[in-house]
């Protein structure tokens, strides 16, 4: 009886220990899988804000391009009123010197007109003092 009380508390003795090792295996599992978890939890947390942060920055990547396009709207607008302004100079320019052409031709013929009234009014004037000399001499005559 006494071999067997000693077999049984031999017996009792290892399967209590291989009890506090699988305790202690577990509890290192558990440790590790706690461990694991907590890691996992962050991972998820930096994922999540990661991703707030890109959809934040994609937010405001519209708003800019939002205000580019605005801007390059506006630029391409006021390209266009240059475009048209220069446009519109060029041909203001062009009737200008249409115009000059014109007032130039006009001007020679005018000066043209002028010499000719001019050398008609020199003929006509030698032609009184000439008529008045005539009759200045027939009346001497007479």
């Amino acid at each position: 009886v006494k071999e067997e009380r000693e077999a049984l508390r031999k017996q009792e003795k290892e399967v209590a220990d291989a009890a506090a090792k699988q305790d202690a295996k577990l509890q290192e599992a558990l440790e590790e899988i706690t461990c694991r978890a907590q890691q996992f939890s962050q991972v998820q947390e930096e994922h999540e804000t990661c991703k707030r942060k890109e959809k934040e920055a994609a937010d405001l990547a519209a708003e800019e391009g939002a205000k580019l396009q605005e801007a390059l709207d506006e630029i391409t607008a006021r390209d266009k009123q240059l475009t048209q302004v220069q446009e519109e100079r060029e041909t203001c320019n062009k009737q200008e010197k249409e115009a000059a052409d014109l007032a130039a031709e006009e001007g020679a013929k005018l000066q043209e007109a002028l010499r000719e009234i001019t050398t008609r009014d020199q003929q006509l004037t030698q032609v009184k003092e000439e008529r008045e000399a005539c009759k200045k001499q027939e009346k001497e005559a007479a």
